[in-house]
């Protein structure tokens, strides 16, 4: 957990004044790429999750509560600043947390193939987009 929270902490704040469409590319970016490098331990945390809940609250409450949280500031900041509409920043986050994790679960599972042709790092600036274009002023 604190690993994770200080590597959001980081990652988020080296981005925070770029504009919300770079600034949440960098992210999802920088996250597919981590998500690669340790999807095996992924897989037996996703596993041991669904049958330990001591584990299964730790990882899924704990550790996703640390990044929600982290999101929503970021989120409530953009809002304040006029770049996004007044709209819950928790819910964003959320939504922002669950797309990059299902893309990066889709891109290992299927080996790259979900992607096809362009490859899942050339498809973050278009689903930045449809996630930017409902928010947005």
């Amino acid at each position: 957990a604190p690993v994770i929270e200080k590597t959001a902490e980081s990652l988020i704040k080296s981005n925070e004044e770029n504009d919300i469409n770079s600034l949440l590319e960098n992210i999802a970016k920088n996250r597919l790429k981590y998500f690669k490098k340790v999807f095996p331990v992924m897989k037996i945390i996703l596993f041991e999750g669904q049958i330990d809940n001591t584990f299964r609250q730790k990882v899924f409450q704990e550790i996703t509560h640390l990044i929600v949280k982290r999101l929503e500031k970021l989120f409530e900041k953009k809002i304040l600043q006029g770049e996004l509409k007044e709209i819950d920043a928790n819910n964003l986050a959320k939504t922002f947390m669950s797309f990059v994790i299902g893309m990066s679960i889709l891109n290992e599972v299927s080996k790259g193939s979900f992607f096809e042709p362009e490859g899942a790092e050339a498809f973050i600036p278009n689903a930045i987009e449809v996630f930017t274009n409902g928010i947005k002023k």
